[in-house]
């Protein structure tokens, strides 16, 4: 696996973990956001939280529903 590959990887888990802890946050299971958010199945959402990809789309609207902005820092 290359770096870059490596770094993608890392930012979908940084980025799954955090909407994971956001839905607990708010009480939510994993079912009710995907009916919230139109998806036939809480799969994709599991898929989501565990950094494994998804349709970036998909990403904003959980984003939405959880009435939060995404604020991306570069840092050495």
């Amino acid at each position: 696996m290359n770096k870059r590959t490596r770094m993608l990887k890392s930012i979908k888990q940084q980025l799954g973990a955090e909407l994971r802890r956001v839905r607990q946050e708010k009480g939510l299971t994993i079912e009710e956001v995907a009916q919230i958010a139109g998806i036939n199945s809480g799969k994709v959402i599991n898929k989501f939280e565990e950094g494994k990809g998804g349709k970036l789309f998909f990403v904003f609207r959980l984003i939405e529903i959880y009435g939060k902005c995404l604020s991306i820092k570069l840092v050495e």
